[in-house]
Order: C-alpha cells, then sequence, then structure tokens
C-alpha cells in the first residue's frame, strides 16, 4: 500500500493528511507546531539545531558542521556562549553573522569546555533560537 502524505498552511490553519487509494485521511490542528507522517509545521518562527548532537568533543583544528532546521527565519548568527560566565560580560563570540542557509561550518581554534553552549538565532528576532 502507497501512502503519500501531504501538508497544507493557511493562516493559522494547518491541515495534514494521508493520501491513500484515492481515500484522504485529514487532521486539523490549531497548535504551534505538529508533527504528522515524519513532519513538523510550524507557525510560528523557530529554529531547530540538528547537528552537532549534544556531547560531541571539539578538539582543536577540527571542522565542525552546524545544521539546523528554521521556520520563517530568513537570517541567523551562530554563536558561541560561555554560560559560566554572567549575562552582562562580554560572554558570547559571533562566529557566524547573517547566514541565509541551514547550516556552517567551524574550524576549532581553541580548546571548548563545558561551560559553552552553541546558539544559532534569528537576526531579527533573538528571542527565536536554539542552543546546544
Amino acid at each position: 500500500m502507497k501512502l503519500s502524505p501531504f501538508v497544507f498552511v493557511a493562516g493559522g490553519l494547518v491541515i495534514l493528511g494521508i493520501l491513500s487509494f484515492g481515500a484522504i485521511s485529514v487532521h486539523q490542528y490549531q497548535s504551534d507546531s505538529l508533527s504528522a507522517a515524519g513532519y513538523t509545521v510550524f507557525r510560528n518562527p523557530s529554529i531547530r539545531i540538528s547537528t552537532p548532537v549534544g556531547g560531541k568533543q571539539f578538539v582543536v583544528g577540527t571542522k565542525v558542521r552546524f545544521a539546523w532546521i528554521a521556520s520563517r527565519v530568513q537570517f541567523v548568527n551562530v554563536k558561541l556562549i560561555n554560560v559560566s560566565l554572567p549575562e552582562t560580560s562580554g560572554r558570547s563570540i559571533l562566529l557566524a553573522k547573517k547566514i541565509s542557509g541551514r547550516s556552517f561550518s567551524w574550524t576549532v581554534n581553541a580548546p571548548i569546555s563545558n561551560s559553552y553552549k552553541f546558539v544559532v538565532e534569528d537576526v531579527s528576532n533573538p528571542n527565536v533560537f536554539d542552543s546546544r
């Protein structure tokens, strides 16, 4: 049996369905995000880091690839933040500015301890971000 999932978004309405032998199974949702048939649909701007996976060791001289899934986000900044320092100090290092793609590679140039987090944030709205 061949199943063909589909997603339809109009305004605040999200409709997911699966087309199978001419019959359509349809579900309507009004939440900020939903998942079905392997798809995630977001109504509000969102960013979700997909790589690197947490717990990865970063060795000086190696290249790290960051990838993320973004919805309704045009440009992002990629930052390295030392979470052990107060927010008012210069704890943030900008690795990449105003990236329009969905990935970025960075060569590790100094030891990275567990007190650092990588952050991908929306350029126009820093409250939309994900960190690892």
